[in-house]
């Protein structure tokens, strides 16, 4: 319905072209109706012409609405994975900085028994994660570029 909105400013200032310069219009309308022997029906000519225009202009206006309509589907399909982008990119911000509280050894431990191997599992399950996400921030974008 907007791109209907458009075509009609074009086609206003279309017509105003054509007003502005109606005597070169009027001269070969002249110069082409004159037809003393009666061979043209000049009303075949006129209906031919516009609906060739009909044709020419339907023909358009289906083909933007086409690409509107696939766009809109588009949309719609990629709007709910843009609207997680945020609480991935928090997600991951956490994880960063589990990981690196870990690394300079300053993540408190629960209990005694909390050693270094249990912070290398950690460390490989918070890694795991991020790779996760990472991945998953790569599909997202490539799905954007599309």
């Amino acid at each position: 319905m907007d791109m209907q909105n458009d075509i009609w400013p074009q086609l206003i200032a279309k017509a105003r072209a054509i007003h502005e310069h109606q005597e070169i219009l009027g001269i070969a309308a002249t110069s082409i109706i004159k037809d003393e022997e009666g061979q043209i029906k000049w009303s075949a000519v006129l209906t031919g012409g516009l609906t060739a225009g009909l044709i020419a202009a339907a023909t358009s206006l289906f083909s933007v609405q086409q690409t509107l309509t696939e766009l809109r589907t588009k949309y719609e399909g990629r709007a709910a994975q843009v609207e997680l982008i945020p609480t991935i990119a928090e997600r991951q911000r956490f994880m960063v900085e589990e990981l690196s509280a870990l690394r300079t050894e300053k993540a408190a431990a629960t209990s005694d028994r909390f050693r270094g191997s249990d912070a290398q599992r950690l460390e490989e399950r918070l890694q795991r994660h991020i790779d996760s996400l990472d991945r998953r921030i790569d599909e997202l974008e490539k799905g954007k570029k599309r």
